[in-house]
């Protein structure tokens, strides 16, 4: 088996969407990109700490950490948080989750796209 089981849990995939591409003042491209990160854990059925509570520390710690460093290394123009969703869950389902909508605006050379600008 590839890639992570839910043994390893907590655990964040990171899931591409869709970019858009737009011409900025030249010679450049402005870009954006949205990215999904869906954030999984278990709570233990003994736990008398509600799930939500886990969700609502896990949704801040995941943005505070996101906002730290807003340029992603000096590559990217700003990013900006556009949501959050809980997973659907089901009775006995044994872990929860959220999905965080992040949106990357960065720019590039028009001739060269691996060039930030």
């Amino acid at each position: 088996m590839n890639g992570n089981s839910f043994v390893d849990l907590p655990a964040i995939v990171i899931v591409p969407g869709d970019e858009e591409e737009t011409d900025g003042p030249d010679p450049f491209k402005q870009c954006k990109m949205t990215v999904f990160l869906d954030a999984y854990f278990v709570n233990d059925t003994d736990d008398p700490e509600k799930t939500d509570t886990y969700l609502n520390r896990l949704q801040g710690d995941i943005k505070k950490a996101l906002l730290l460093d807003h340029t992603r290394g000096g590559y990217a123009i700003d990013t900006n948080i556009l949501g959050t969703t809980p997973f659907e869950t089901v009775d006995g389902q044994h872990y929860a989750g959220i999905t965080i909508e992040v949106e990357i605006l960065y720019q590039h050379l028009r001739l060269d796209p691996g060039v930030s600008a």
